[in-house]
């Protein structure tokens, strides 16, 4: 099967995962980083590194995310991250440019206009053409951008809605930045109506991530 449409799959399973509890955590390397966090807890902030292979990240995360090797949620679910304790899941996909143009096919597949020209707009363009596929009373934010602590642009966007009419609607922060012609995705979930608490907190997460 392609890997695009796999990657499609993961969709319909990301939602049950606010009602599984973590399972046993792969060890990560983890480093003090001092972030204030603003409603997760101020001192618990762990600057985790992220690695593939002959690459890697540095992203801060509050403490209590801990690795999750058996459930979909992200594109390629090999970086995802569960806080049990607030329901919330943070993920960090690396698509380097030679797995691009899958991306890029798929407009052309699904018959869509298409206006990105940057490697970060068409991943998020596809992640959000995906997310909304599979919810009800959706809708979604215009791109925009931040910059991480370490002055590098990254571009956001965010999506809300549900599976079904009987299920809570959940919040989809995206952000894509990229580092040396790779462009990582990053994905934070959380309840719809936990979100005002939360956002701060994942703003500075997501400008935490860095080049390792």
């Amino acid at each position: 099967m392609n890997q695009l449409f796999r990657n499609k799959m993961f969709w319909g399973f990301g939602l049950l995962l606010l009602f599984i509890s973590s399972c046993t955590p792969e060890e990560e390397k983890e480093e003090s980083k001092l972030i204030e966090f603003e409603y997760f807890e101020k001192n618990a902030a762990v600057e985790r590194y992220i690695k593939w292979n002959n690459d890697a990240v540095y992203v801060t995360l509050p403490s209590c995310f801990l690795k999750e090797n058996y459930y979909d949620f992200s594109l390629t679910n090999e970086q995802n991250f569960i806080c049990d304790e607030t329901h919330t899941f943070f993920s960090i996909d690396r698509i380097p440019e030679e797995d691009m143009n899958e991306y890029r096919t798929y407009f052309q597949v699904e018959d869509k206009t298409k206006s990105s020209s940057s490697d970060e707009e068409i991943i998020l363009e596809y992640i959000v053409d995906t997310r909304l596929s599979n919810l009800v009373g959706s809708s979604f934010s215009k791109q925009s951008t931040i910059e991480s602590f370490k002055q590098k642009e990254i571009l956001t966007v965010s999506v809300k809605g549900r599976s079904d009419n009987y299920q809570n609607d959940l919040f989809y922060q995206f952000g894509a930045i990229t580092f040396n012609g790779v462009t990582y995705l990053i994905q934070f979930v959380v309840n719809e109506e936990d979100v005002y608490y939360y956002h701060k907190d994942i703003i500075k997460i997501f400008k935490s991530i860095r080049h390792a």
